[in-house]
């Protein structure tokens, strides 16, 4: 997410998507996020991690950009 990104300002029907124990309930997926301030380099280290398997397999990961046009 952007650096100025703000949950607080999220809809609540949205909301549940950036909560991890609400992602596994409710989508049966692990949701993790974070803001771009952190840097390209530990997200792509995320990325590369989160991406492999115990087993050490790939496994997808979906990207969700969330566009505001009002």
């Amino acid at each position: 997410m952007a650096d100025d990104f703000n949950l607080e300002i999220v809809e609540s029907d949205v909301r549940e998507i950036f909560d991890y124990l609400q992602g596994r309930i409710v989508f049966n997926a692990d949701i993790f996020w974070t803001k771009s301030s952190i840097g390209e380099e530990v997200i792509n280290l995320w990325l590369e991690t989160y991406q492999t398997t115990r087993d050490f397999k790939p496994r997808g990961i979906l990207e969700v950009n969330i566009n505001d046009y009002e």
